[in-house]
């Protein structure tokens, strides 16, 4: 474009200078004594000056510029904790505490109470030998009492606590209640608790009945 411009004004200046030899340089011819060249020269001077004058170059714009990039930073998704263990503690049944004797109190005519403490929530069993011989529930504390169904008879027994948990799992008692029940109003009524390995409380030593 910019050469174009050139052409154009150097076409128009020889122009101009054509017609000025024409209605000036050539009139003059006769009067003047200058030589011919001298006005040819100076029309190409002119020619010359404007198509070396300085032009006013025209600056490319600037490349555009990228537009400011968005901090497109990738949403991190916070990952949940999957520590599958988490919040799933297997109970691993803690163990449950065996049920234990805390009164034991035997009656002369064999009635006897037992009171004691074994898992809450369990149902506790008196066993003499392979007999059932009670039967309660266990409440939220622990604590428990029960009355033997029948007096016991005449003779030596073994009670023995068992508790039985919601799962069906029994515990026993590592605590044996042993009693002795006379058998006519002379005898003597024995009742201790023994433990393996510890001495055995006697519970119960009551006077021998009176005749």
């Amino acid at each position: 474009m910019m050469k174009n411009r050139a052409g154009w004004l150097a076409l128009i200046v020889l122009a101009i200078a054509s017609l000025l030899m024409v209605f000036l340089v050539m009139p003059a011819i006769n009067k003047d004594s200058k030589p011919i060249g001298d006005a040819i020269n100076a029309a190409g001077n002119a020619v010359k000056d404007a198509v070396t004058e300085p032009q006013p170059t025209a600056r490319a714009p600037d490349a555009a510029k990228p537009a400011d990039q968005a901090a497109a930073t990738a949403p991190q998704t916070a990952q949940p904790a999957t520590s599958s263990a988490a919040g799933q503690a297997t109970p691993q049944a803690a163990a449950i505490t065996p049920p234990s004797f805390d009164v034991l109190r035997v009656e002369p005519d064999g009635s006897t109470v037992i009171a004691g403490r074994a898992a809450p929530h369990s149902k506790l069993e008196v066993t003499d030998g392979t007999a059932i011989v009670a039967k309660v529930d266990v409440g939220p504390s622990g604590d428990f009492a029960a009355i033997l169904d029948k007096p016991l008879p005449p003779g030596d027994h073994q009670l023995v606590l068992k508790a039985i948990g919601k799962d069906g799992k029994a515990t026993v008692s590592e605590e044996t209640a042993t009693v002795s029940v006379p058998a006519d109003k002379n005898g003597k009524l024995l009742a201790m608790v023994t433990k393996p390995g510890k001495a055995s409380r006697l519970i119960a030593t009551p006077d021998a009945a009176t005749p």
